[in-house]
């Protein structure tokens, strides 16, 4: 995995640079689609993320956005859970 910053903030662009490629567009979209809707409190989504390693993981990523004065998000506070064994055992599972 990634080592976080010292502060523990994970940079915006740190985490688009290292989604998959192909997952990148489509969780950056829900994202910013999430923070611009000013009711938009949650953010959850499931999408490949690159590994320290180069290997990529899926994970499923889920968090909670801080507003402050007119609906302006102050911060996002969130987690990475690592959903790689679940996601390959569902893949075993259609192939058969």
């Amino acid at each position: 995995g990634w080592a976080l910053p010292l502060d523990k903030l994970l940079p915006a662009q740190h985490f688009a640079d290292n989604l998959h490629p192909d997952d990148r567009d489509r969780v950056m979209e829900h994202l910013n689609q999430t923070v611009l809707n000013t009711a938009g409190t949650m953010w959850e989504d499931a999408f490949r993320y690159r590994r320290a390693d180069g290997t990529y993981a899926y994970l499923l990523g889920k968090g909670f956005i801080s507003r402050g004065k007119k609906e302006k998000v102050v911060r996002m506070i969130g987690v990475l859970h690592d959903i790689s064994e679940q996601q390959y055992q569902q893949e075993l599972q259609e192939l058969e």
